[in-house]
């Protein structure tokens, strides 16, 4: 999931210093919200994250596009729309 690193940086932090610190209950609770993402971004086709991962980006104001190089394939309507989804449900 080394993709997933640029997504949800702060709860990732939050969350391995909760570890760090023993407070499993606070790491459990940021794990289940990422693990949210995960499912989206990572979902079949697992080919695909890349363009959901951009997408995620897009949505999020770090990048400005979700262009991808061939054989890659831009995000599919229905998938852009379960990225917009999760990050209003986040």
């Amino acid at each position: 999931l080394l993709g997933f690193s640029t997504v949800l940086v702060n709860e990732q932090i939050e969350m391995f210093n909760a570890v760090k610190s023993g407070d499993m209950i606070k790491a459990r609770r940021i794990n289940a919200k990422l693990a949210k993402a995960v499912d989206v971004i990572f979902a079949p086709p697992v080919s695909d994250y890349r363009v959901r991962l951009k997408e995620f980006l897009r949505l999020s104001g770090i990048i400005a596009n979700t262009d991808v190089r061939k054989p890659l394939r831009n995000i599919e309507r229905n998938d852009a729309a379960k990225v917009r989804r999760l990050l209003a449900a986040l």
